[in-house]
């Protein structure tokens, strides 16, 4: 009686469960939702809601661009990783890479991205983003209210808008 007890398999359902619960358990430490939606119930291997996690920015070239994200990407609580990379608090990376010779510019209203929005804690944030970028040289315009969201969108050497928004508490971010 003193030796080891021998426990019964788990059954399929059991295992489903436990990788269920491992997987939320690791989708709350990555910050992911636990909430399921219809397409994504019943199935363990699935996360309830992806979040974005790089961005990979083609540039004309890395002398112009590059002194342009190393003064925004760290006012945004953005750390540099390595040469081109940067990381934020949640993990997301902003890569750059050099375009290929030849091919087309940004465009704004072109197929592709429109912009990158950031938003932070307050409406002084905004305006401390503003003042350094312009402390360093680069081009900024007047700070808008658009509806109740302060925001300041700037572009980038290659024309690439930026967006960085305070929303009050009042207006949901994600409505």
């Amino acid at each position: 009686m003193g030796g080891p007890s021998l426990k019964r398999p788990f059954t399929a359902r059991e295992i489903r469960s436990k990788v269920a619960a491992a997987r939320a358990g690791l989708a709350l430490k990555r910050g992911l939702s636990t909430y399921r939606t219809k397409e994504t119930r019943g199935n363990p291997l699935m996360p309830a809601a992806a979040r974005p996690d790089h961005l990979v920015l083609m540039v004309s070239s890395f002398g112009r661009s590059a002194p342009y994200y190393s003064a925004l990407l760290p006012l945004l609580g953005f750390a540099p990783l390595e040469s081109h990379y940067w990381r934020s608090p949640h993990g997301f990376i902003i890569q750059l890479q050099e375009a290929r010779p030849g091919t087309c510019g940004y465009e704004r209203y072109g197929p592709g991205m429109n912009h990158l929005g950031f938003s932070v804690p307050s409406a002084d944030d905004v305006a401390a983003v503003r003042t350094a970028m312009g402390d360093q040289g680069f081009d900024v315009p007047d700070i808008q209210n658009i509806d109740g969201v302060t925001a300041l969108f700037m572009k980038d050497p290659d024309g690439i808008r930026f967006e960085i928004s305070w929303f009050p508490p009042e207006i949901d971010a994600n409505a």
